[in-house]
C-alpha cells in the first residue's frame, strides 16, 4: 500500500475488525474439504408482491435504499439459520458489514443501522477483500473464505457486482426498474438445492 488512501482505509478496516470475529456456522448438507469445487447452483424466487410493496414503503420511510433494506431481511435469515445474533456479511465484493441480529432489536433498527454502515463502508474501498484478509493477518481456514462466508450482491442496471469467488452462500438481487429478481447462489458441494430451496420460502 502506497498512498493514502489505502492507508486510511486499512486503519479503518482494522478498528472495524478488531477483536473477536463472529463465525456464521450455517448447517451444512455436506462436510468441507481442502480443496472445494466452488461449483455454484443458483435457486432464483420472488418476493410476495404485498411484501415487496411494504418493503418499499418501509425504505422510503426510513430514508433507506432498498438495498440496505434487503441486505438486513438477508442478516436475519443467516442469523436464524446459523443460530448467531452478530454476522459478517461481505458486501459488493470489497467490504465486510456487522450486521448485529439480537432478536430483541427490531428491523427498522437494524435497517437503519445497516444503512449508516453502508454509506461509511462506500468511502473505505480501496483494498479488495481478499487482500483485507492479508492485511488483517486473518487466513481463511481451509474451504473457507477470509471473515465471512455469506455475500450479498445488488445488481441496478447502472452498476454490476462481480461473484466473490469464495463464498458459501451469496444473494444476488437483480434491479432492472421497478423489477427486483432475487436469487441464491450456494456452494453445490456443501449445499443440496432442497435445503436452499427450503431457505428462499423463509426470506
Amino acid at each position: 500500500m502506497n498512498d493514502q488512501t489505502d492507508q486510511l482505509d486499512a486503519s479503518f478496516w482494522r478498528e472495524q475488525l478488531s477483536g473477536n470475529l463472529p463465525i456464521l456456522d450455517l448447517p451444512l448438507d455436506h462436510r468441507r474439504t481442502a480443496k472445494p469445487s466452488y461449483e455454484y447452483g443458483q435457486a432464483p424466487f420472488q418476493v410476495p408482491a404485498d411484501v415487496a410493496r411494504q418493503i418499499e414503503y418501509l425504505a422510503e420511510r426510513e430514508g433507506a435504499s432498498l438495498s440496505s433494506m434487503y441486505l438486513a431481511a438477508y442478516a436475519i435469515l443467516l442469523s436464524r439459520y446459523g443460530n448467531a445474533q452478530e454476522l459478517l456479511i461481505g458486501f459488493t465484493n470489497c467490504a465486510v458489514i456487522r450486521a448485529d441480529c439480537a432478536p430483541e432489536r427490531s428491523f427498522t433498527r437494524l435497517v437503519r443501522e445497516i444503512a449508516d454502515r453502508v454509506s461509511t463502508i462506500r468511502q473505505h474501498q480501496a483494498i479488495p477483500l481478499g487482500l483485507l484478509g492479508q492485511l488483517m493477518n486473518v487466513p481463511a481456514a481451509p474451504g473457507c473464505a477470509p471473515f465471512c462466508d455469506a455475500h450479498f450482491d445488488w445488481e441496478s442496471t447502472e452498476t454490476a457486482q462481480p461473484l466473490h469467488p469464495a463464498c458459501d452462500l451469496i444473494l444476488r438481487i437483480r434491479e432492472r426498474g421497478e423489477r427486483i429478481t432475487p436469487s441464491v447462489l450456494y456452494r453445490k458441494d456443501l449445499f443440496d438445492s432442497s435445503t436452499i430451496e427450503r431457505m428462499t420460502r423463509h426470506f
